[in-house]
């Protein structure tokens, strides 16, 4: 088998039948969605370049030689470079995972740090210096939609996405502008920000007014749409510049009775995660979920939690490759969330998806048989809910001082951090829902409190029983595998190398006969100690604190958990996605 051949067994080819997807909505609604799907084509093509400096120029190398051997008539070399065409598009470049080598012939370099985003070489120490010495100009340096490029010998400049990408931009822009001059009159809201969005990403301009935009949308629209420079994960040098992504998606309402009973407990949470009292604040109303009217959408500068289901039509860019995104929530820009709040968004074809190909084969490898039981769809679907709430959780700010938010004081390690939270508080959340925490009887008239008790206690042992607590534990245990195998220089596979590291150190996870076997109680022990830890590094904006949490826990696995990952290597890392569009 060629390396090629050997590479694509990575992937689990899937076909998402997006026109079926899509065949309820009107005429208008599908050529919109058509457009906004041609625009989300040239984000692949922009992120490529983002990725690496190699990974354009790999592709269009391959695409010269396939089109030559088409000519020689040679068929066995034509399907060994479709098949190397078709893993530069899966990986984004020749960067293969999750050990980040070229899988090129002739070459054995990783995937470099500063990605497409600074010079070739350049190291975090060299931009530190740089914005240190000009700090007029920081911002430019540092924001998110710009690309850095040498300017003489010692110094540097800052260049648009805008026009870095222009020859990308422009015809992405131009399909958002007719899906929004075809929306105008049937959809005016979802026009009107889609125009917005057009302009902005097509002068570097108002990304922050177009993100508000968003989250005013009113929920009764079917159809919404993320596109842009959104999560900064690829930026290894500094943390800070946004990857081009797109998503399409179309509603789906499924048991959204119960996800607006979690989030009428993000208040209360929100005062049982494991800081000191003093940094916790009660930041979101208890907003309406999507299919009903929102603060956001009327106008209020009331923050508010907002959950969404979809079925994903079409992603690109950086939701898609090298592994597809299963939820997201955003926006990411703290100024944007301390006021308005945030949407959780969960992609169920993708994730329903991941949980039968990726997860299940992988917990039947690393997790004991006697626990393979708790694994699960719903456990799953559960962690991952609970996990993009958790974003919402704890300060934005540090010392919830409004000025320096977290991401600039932890810088290259923020993701991370953020991450390995998110996954934490998760488990916390679950456990404090069947402990009763966030179920009190207080403000019960006098006589009603026994009433109220009993009546808490069925809403809690509905929402979430004690053999659910152990499926989402379980169940993400078995993901922690999962994200690691993406590479450890991904924010998700590092957060989750703390966690496996911590559990293992707190008795709370360990080998057994025949894979990891769970002790419940030690496990939540251990995520409340790691979420204490967590919260602390952030609200301290204290970089040195993460980087010995990360040097302890988050670079290598003990042998026995890494033998566990090395018999992975046969199964599938993650998806290929084919959209089925005729």
């Amino acid at each position: 088998m060629d390396k090629e051949s050997e590479l694509i067994q990575r992937f689990v080819p899937v076909t998402i039948h997006s026109k079926k997807l899509i065949s309820h909505l009107g005429k208008e609604m599908q050529s919109a969605i058509f457009e906004m799907i041609e625009a989300s084509k040239y984000a692949n093509n922009i992120f490529l370049e983002q990725v690496s400096h190699d990974g354009v120029g790999a592709i269009e190398k391959v695409e010269k030689e396939l089109q030559e051997s088409k000519k020689s008539g040679n068929e066995t070399q034509q399907k060994l470079l479709e098949r190397r065409l078709h893993l530069l598009h899966l990986f984004a470049g020749p960067y293969g995972k999750p050990d980040g080598v070229n899988f090129l012939p002739g070459e054995t370099g990783t995937i470099p740090p500063e990605a497409g985003f600074y010079p070739k070489g350049t190291t975090k120490e060299d931009i530190d210096k740089y914005v240190a010495a000009h700090p007029e100009r920081k911002e430019d340096i540092l924001a998110i939609d710009t690309v850095v490029e040498r300017d003489g010998e010692n110094d540097f400049k800052a260049i648009k996405f805008s026009e870095r990408y222009e020859r990308w931009v422009t015809p992405l822009c131009n399909h958002l502008d007719k899906a929004a001059e075809i929306l105008r009159i049937t959809e005016p809201e979802f026009s009107h920000f889609i125009e917005a969005r057009s302009h902005a990403l097509r002068t570097n301009t108002n990304l922050y007014d177009t993100d508000i935009e968003w989250m005013r949308l009113p929920s009764k629209c079917p159809v919404d749409l993320v596109i842009g420079p959104i999560e900064t994960y690829e930026d290894q040098i500094e943390g800070m510049k946004g990857s081009y992504q797109s998503i399409v998606f179309v509603r789906a309402d499924n048991e959204m009775q119960k996800l607006e009973e979690f989030k009428k407990l993000m208040n209360k949470m929100e005062r049982n995660i494991p800081l000191k009292e003093e940094y916790l604040r009660e930041k979101r109303v208890d907003g309406p979920l999507a299919g009903a009217s929102s603060s956001a959408s009327s106008g209020s500068s009331e923050p508010e939690t907002r959950i969404e289901l979809y079925n994903v039509v079409y992603l690109g860019g950086d939701a898609a490759a090298p592994t597809y995104v299963v939820a997201h929530n955003l926006p990411n820009d703290e100024r944007i969330t301390s006021r308005f709040g945030n949407r959780n968004q969960f992609y169920l074809n993708i994730l329903q998806t991941k949980a039968e190909k990726i997860l299940v084969p992988i917990s039947n490898v690393v997790i004991g048989e006697a626990f393979r039981k708790y694994v699960s769809y719903d456990g799953f679907f559960m962690h991952v809910l609970m996990h993009e709430l958790s974003h919402t959780l704890g300060p934005s700010f540090v010392r919830n001082d409004g000025v320096t938010t977290i991401k600039s004081a932890l810088q290259d390690l923020y993701s991370t951090i953020e991450e390995c939270k998110a996954d934490v508080l998760s488990s916390i959340f679950a456990k404090c829902i069947v402990d009763g925490r966030l179920y009190r009887s207080d403000g019960c008239k006098e006589g009603e409190g026994e009433a109220k008790k009993e009546e808490n206690s069925k809403e809690r042992q509905k929402l979430i029983t004690e053999e659910e607590l152990k499926s989402i534990h379980v169940t993400s245990l078995a993901s922690m595998f999962r994200s690691i195998r993406f590479g450890h220089e991904s924010a998700h596979a590092k957060g989750c190398i703390i966690q496996l590291n911590w559990l293992i150190a707190h008795g709370a996870a360990k080998p057994g006969p025949s894979g990891f076997e769970v002790d419940f109680a030690k496990c939540d022990e251990a995520f409340w100690l790691l979420g204490k830890e967590l919260l602390e590094i952030k609200v301290e904006g204290d970089r040195d604190r993460a980087e010995r949490l990360l040097k302890e826990y988050g670079t290598d696995l003990p042998d026995y958990a890494q033998h566990y990952l090395d018999l992975l290597r046969p199964l599938p890392i993650d998806l290929a996605v084919s959209f089925d569009l005729d």
